[in-house]
């Protein structure tokens, strides 16, 4: 399904419905949901916390192959790449939060979130404490990232320059 972020970006969400509590699974930088699903299904986390009975459902965030579009923004345009992990914490994950919470009726999650996952949620959290510390449970960071610059890729260089003010 498709949920639109106040600020206008267009997010992809997947689900693997079961009966139990709800999960929320945020992928890496560069990443998107398929991350999560890329693996043999005895140990793709997404599957294994399916059998195990949760309410898997998968983010991507904003400027991913799965969520490059924008209500008024076209991705040629400068203005549709100017975020960072604070818009994903305070706009893609709220509203996706809000999503699972109204269509399961449960009144928190549980969030795992890989590098990029991670610290959008610790960036939403830190902006807006009352609003995470009301809906999310638990919440298992792997990897957090804030910086890239001693990456030696020069691509994470180069993105590091950008993303030093963390």
């Amino acid at each position: 399904m498709t949920l639109k972020t106040v600020d206008g970006y267009l997010i992809d969400v997947f689900r693997i419905p079961q009966d139990g509590p709800p999960v929320l699974l945020g992928h890496g930088n560069t990443g998107s949901m398929y991350t999560w699903i890329h693996n043999h299904p005895e140990v793709a986390v997404p599957f294994v916390l399916a059998r195990q009975g949760y309410d898997v459902w998968m983010v991507n965030f904003r400027g991913t192959i799965m969520s490059s579009q924008h209500e008024s923004l076209d991705t040629e345009a400068p203005e549709f790449w100017s975020f960072t992990f604070e818009e994903m914490g305070i706009y893609d994950l709220p509203k996706v939060i809000d999503h699972i919470i109204e269509t399961t009726g449960h009144d928190k999650i549980n969030y795992i979130g890989y590098s990029q996952g991670a610290t959008a949620l610790l960036a939403g959290g830190s902006l807006m404490p009352e609003y995470f510390n009301s809906r999310v449970n638990l919440a298992v960071f792997l990897g957090p990232s804030t910086s890239q610059f001693y990456n030696p890729n020069p691509v994470y260089q180069f993105q590091s320059e950008f993303w030093e003010v963390w």
